[in-house]
């Protein structure tokens, strides 16, 4: 048997490597029973790869656009939206979004 802790571990360890955000890896432990401080105990041991999961999933969705290095307003809104439903913090999105207009265009 595996304990719920490992269990959880796993889980979120393979979820930021999918491209899955704390809000929705929260959602997919808590379908399967993993709640409150066995929760916050396991994603602090992740909080760090949050960041880099959310960057790794702006640059594939982008990687299946058209014109993928122009990023104006409207297409920024759409991966806003993207990670969003990935679930990203919307901190964690401005600054990968940040990043990613600071590297097009210097």
């Amino acid at each position: 048997y595996i304990s719920n802790e490992k269990f959880a571990d796993k889980y979120i360890q393979s979820a930021l490597q999918s491209g899955k955000g704390p809000l929705l890896i929260q959602r997919g432990l808590l379908a399967k029973g993993i709640t409150g401080e066995l929760w916050l105990n396991a994603w602090s041991k992740h909080e760090t790869e949050e960041l880099p999961a959310c960057e790794m999933a702006l640059d594939k969705w982008l990687s299946h656009k058209i014109n993928k290095h122009k990023l104006d307003i409207k297409m920024r809104i759409k991966a806003q939206r993207f990670l969003l439903s990935r679930g990203f913090h919307s901190y964690i999105i401005h600054e990968s979004l940040a990043k990613l207009i600071e590297n097009c265009y210097s």
